[in-house]
């Protein structure tokens, strides 16, 4: 049964975009989580490296740790499930979900005042939603600009923590967060 949303998005309540992707946190993402579910920052997260997503190179996301660069992400079932999928397949942390899935299978480009700069569907996961192909639902873009903000404030704070040599680990980056 497909859930309806603003402008006619249909999404099939399939949880093939919880499967098998790595879903990238800034610091409101895991705040939310933390505060939803109770759990320990580092029980949610886990430090991915370049060879485990897809990610820009150019991204400000990245972290520099003491042993390469990084990229904070939702930690994984073994069977590549969300950890948040419930019984039923459904987001247990729905209203506390992460920005990327927030706003997919829509990939939103803005410009510097908010505006939006470009908008495709994603091709990368077989998304039922994604071949309906329908205009930008407004919460979307809202969800969009939210995770623009939150993604500057969460680089810009990655800048500070960083110093000379780059974070020793999770554990400091999680504390630089306020999140250990």
């Amino acid at each position: 049964m497909a859930t309806r949303a603003s402008d006619g998005f249909a999404c099939a309540r399939c949880a093939g975009c919880c499967t098998g992707t790595v879903v990238p946190l800034n610091g409101a993402d895991l705040r939310r989580l933390v505060r939803k579910t109770g759990l320990a920052a580092d029980r949610i997260v886990r430090l991915y490296d370049s060879s485990e997503v897809e990610f820009e190179s150019d991204s400000p996301l990245w972290i520099r740790m003491r042993y390469g660069a990084r990229v904070l992400g939702l930690r994984a079932q073994r069977d590549m499930r969300c950890m948040f999928l419930d019984e039923h397949g459904l987001c247990s942390v729905y209203d506390a979900r992460p920005a990327t899935c927030r706003t997919f299978p829509f990939m939103v480009e803005l410009d510097d005042d908010g505006s939006l700069a470009e908008n495709e569907m994603t091709s990368r996961l077989d998304c039922p939603a994604a071949r309906i192909g329908v205009v930008l639902p407004e919460d979307v873009l809202h969800a969009a600009r939210r995770e623009t903000a939150d993604d500057r404030a969460y680089a810009a704070r990655l800048r500070a923590l960083e110093g000379g040599d780059g974070l020793s680990g999770k554990h400091e980056l999680l504390a630089g967060l306020g999140l250990a």
